[in-house]
């Protein structure tokens, strides 16, 4: 590893906070990622899902990594999605984007939400089950996570998968 990325291990890592670096391959680029160690250790799940929501200076945008890690912070089947964040800003960004209404059901909040999916991500996609990350309050307006739905060419969900920890940076370290 590089003496840059070790200083900046040095810096993200703490008691409470372990530093993980992944391959994203929309950034083309190794990401490191700031993984609670405490959240970590209380999920009950043997494979713990994480989405990590970031951007980068190559204006791509913000996007996710989803992968998996086990209790040894061991990364597996990192891929990169596209995200959409359930806010104002996000709302005026993306306005002029022609969109798809998704109902999506939110087992964590226990409603079924409206996710407006821009078009051009399920018509460029290459891929028969596209990811699509959801990051969104419950409704009392705290509590952010999110979920990912695998839609297909018919923006029909195939499947709805909530995700153990959210991790949100749209400011890239």
């Amino acid at each position: 590893m590089s003496e840059s990325i070790l200083r900046k291990i040095d810096l993200i890592e703490s008691e409470k906070t372990k530093a993980i670096l992944v391959k994203c391959e929309r950034c083309d680029r190794d990401v490191l990622i700031p993984v609670p160690i405490k959240e970590v250790q209380d999920c009950k799940a043997e494979e713990i899902l994480v989405a990590y929501i970031h951007s980068n200076n190559r204006k791509k945008g913000h996007h996710c990594l989803i992968f998996e890690i086990d209790r040894k912070f061991q990364v597996q089947l990192p891929k990169a999605a596209d995200s959409i964040i359930s806010t104002d800003i996000y709302e005026k960004k993306f306005k002029s984007l022609k969109k798809r209404d998704v109902f999506i059901e939110c087992k964590r909040c226990g409603v079924t939400i409206t996710v407006p999916v821009p078009e051009k991500i399920i018509e460029n996609s290459k891929i028969p089950k596209t990811p699509i990350v959801y990051a969104h309050n419950n409704k009392y307006g705290f509590d952010q996570h999110c979920v990912i739905a695998y839609l297909d060419s018919n923006f029909g969900d195939r499947a709805t998968r909530l995700t153990d920890i959210l991790i949100i940076n749209l400011f890239p370290i």
